[in-house]
């Protein structure tokens, strides 16, 4: 639909219905200027091919695609190539690492998922050490060369839980600092920083006032 513009620099597609939308290949391909891609509202529902769909997006830093059902989706083939800018991408739910044609479309991003997420559901997951991964998922496994970075663990056990937000307020008061994977899943507004607005984010999830996912 949009393949080859490459000197458009915003894009809006909020109003865009496309619950009866069953391929999206090549959809924003070659979108070499475009800098962000809101999707939030993107049914896909009845999606089955997604192939190159984000292919050649130069610019792109960043793509949230967690509101996506891909649990029909068959084709994903060079979903993400040459999309060197993008190193974050939002995804949350397991069914899209869960679909079959997941694996492989990209290398080398970090992919941020859902708390409480059993690895069974994920396609060819391994541990930090890439040893076959069982139990939850926690932020360090990988999926070929990308990154799992489980959104609010800081705990490290895959759940989201009190634990998690005591973390958060020690590091925020300089007691004990996060590292590693544990602060990247602290930085839950993913501003570079841990501070008052993620402990605020996690804590609004567990008493459920907003969800994070």
């Amino acid at each position: 639909m949009f393949y080859g513009m490459k000197s458009l620099t915003s894009l809006d597609v909020s109003k865009f219905n496309t619950s009866n939308v069953t391929s999206m290949w090549d959809m924003f391909q070659k979108m070499e200027s475009l800098k962000s891609l809101d999707l939030s509202n993107f049914n896909t529902k009845n999606l089955t091919n997604m192939t190159w769909m984000f292919y050649d997006m130069k610019e792109l830093t960043y793509l949230d695609i967690s509101s996506f059902d891909t649990s029909k989706v068959t084709a994903m083939p060079n979903l993400f190539n040459g999309t060197d800018k993008l190193k974050n991408i939002m995804i949350k739910k397991s069914n899209i690492v869960g679909n079959d044609n997941f694996s492989g479309v990209t290398t080398g991003k970090t992919l941020y998922l859902a708390a409480n997420i059993d690895s069974s559901k994920v396609k060819n997951i391994k541990d930090k050490d890439n040893n076959t991964k069982t139990g939850k998922v926690v932020s360090g496994d990988k999926i070929g060369d990308n990154t799992i970075i489980v959104i609010g663990d800081t705990s490290g056990d895959g759940l989201l839980n009190s634990a998690d937000l005591l973390k958060v307020k020690m590091h925020i008061l300089n007691k004990a600092a996060l590292s590693g994977f544990n602060l990247k899943s602290g930085d839950i507004d993913l501003d570079g920083n841990v501070n008052a607005n993620d402990y605020l984010s996690l804590r609004n999830h567990l008493i459920g006032t907003k969800k994070l996912f």
